[in-house]
C-alpha cells in the first residue's frame, strides 16, 4: 500500500487541476492506469474523514464524510470517446 499522504497529494494536485478548468485529464487517466487497486484513508484539509478506492485502470472514488452527516461521492472513470480514445467522465453523489 502506498503512503496515503503521497496519493493525496497527487490526487489534490490532478483534481485541482481538472476543477480549475485546465483539464488535464491525462494525468489523471494515467494514475488510475498505472496505480494498483488500493483502499486508502485519511483525512482531509478541512479536516474531514476520506476514503479513496482506487480500480486499476478503470476508476477512483474519493467519499467524503462531511461534517453535515452527508458521504459525498466523487467518481472518476476512464469511459472510451468516441474516437476510441479514453478520457474521464465524473460524477458526483451525495448519500446520507
Amino acid at each position: 500500500m502506498e503512503d496515503v499522504n503521497k496519493i493525496k497529494e497527487i490526487l489534490n494536485d490532478i483534481i485541482n487541476n481538472i476543477t480549475s478548468g485546465e483539464r488535464n485529464e491525462q494525468k489523471l487517466i494515467d494514475f488510475i492506469i498505472d496505480t494498483e487497486s488500493d483502499m486508502l484513508d485519511g483525512t482531509d484539509s478541512n479536516g474531514q474523514h476520506i476514503i479513496i478506492g482506487i480500480q486499476k485502470g478503470v476508476g477512483l472514488q474519493i467519499s467524503t464524510y462531511q461534517d453535515n452527516g452527508w458521504i459525498r461521492i466523487h467518481r472518476f472513470e476512464i469511459i472510451e470517446n468516441e474516437e476510441g480514445n479514453p478520457e474521464i467522465q465524473e460524477s458526483e453523489t451525495y448519500e446520507k
